[in-house]
């Protein structure tokens, strides 16, 4: 029960430590794709210091089954091509062995470290399923800094879920095997030497805690901290499914001033 209470302890902490390194520094409005998807205007955002952690944030609602893909190139202060964040928005419906049935993606997010602070720009297009899709829906979008890296805290939050679901598990089963014991058979009446030596010694509770709450500390401090390791933007598109990086783009962006500019761009 110790160890139980303990973990839910631990997973309330992480919870709200994770929560509050995942909200914004400070309020941004959303703007409208129809100002900047698919155009040539640029969407600049400030990167305040080395390491920041950075969300691109996108809402919209797409009429029944319809879907709209979105690309966030990334450009630096330079007009370096540095990598483009993609992802949907679907809406979709129909008929099963249950009935009709309904879903919709609304909202998409991603949460990006940047080595290098300075003043970045965004361009943004879009792709929808239909022309008819296209001109019934439109989506909203904003970049803004957050406080630090919650995906940090997922371990903390994982290894006391584990924890306490087990010691939760074993507390019923022992709950069920009292109930089930329904015949009870006498014992030989034992002596003070004998009960002394079946005596256990009772789970000391700080080595518990120092070994939850010491590891939490430090995760959590972790998190609000800023990594400044330099990312090698095409080997991490890799290994995260939302990060692309056109090669073509990035081998001329540095020499070509139209790309700096954006001015050559259109839509994919």
């Amino acid at each position: 029960m110790k160890l139980f209470i303990i973990a839910i302890v631990t997973f309330i902490f992480a919870w709200v430590i994770d929560t509050h390194v995942a909200a914004p520094e400070t309020s941004k409005p959303f703007a409208n794709s129809a100002q900047y998807s698919n155009t040539d205007t640029p969407y600049p955002f400030e990167v305040t210091r080395d390491g920041q952690m950075i969300r691109f944030e996108v809402r919209g609602r797409l009429p029944l089954n319809s879907w709209k893909s979105i690309d966030i190139e990334v450009f630096d202060s330079e007009g370096n091509y540095l990598f483009a964040y993609t992802d949907e928005l679907w809406a979709e419906s129909g008929r099963d062995s249950e009935g009709s049935w309904t879903e919709y993606h609304t909202q998409v997010h991603l949460d990006q470290r940047f080595p290098k602070k300075g003043m970045y720009q965004a361009f943004i297009t879009d792709n929808s399923s239909s022309k008819q899709a296209s001109q019934q829906s439109s989506f909203h979008f904003r970049i803004l800094t957050i406080r630090g890296d919650a995906g940090k805290m997922n371990i903390i939050l994982w290894l006391s879920g584990l924890v306490a679901g087990f010691c939760l598990l074993v507390f019923i089963h022992r709950l069920e095997q009292e109930k089930n014991e329904i015949e009870y058979k006498p014992i030989k009446r034992l002596t003070t030497k004998q009960l002394d030596a079946m005596k256990t010694a009772p789970m000391k509770v700080w080595p518990i805690l120092l070994l939850f709450f010491i590891p939490t500390l430090l995760t959590s401090v972790w998190a609000y901290s800023d990594d400044e390791d330099e990312i090698n933007w095409l080997s991490y598109s890799y290994r995260h499914n939302h990060i692309y990086v056109d090669r073509e783009l990035r081998e001329h962006s540095v020499a070509s001033a139209q790309f700096r500019t954006g001015g050559s761009r259109g839509g994919k």
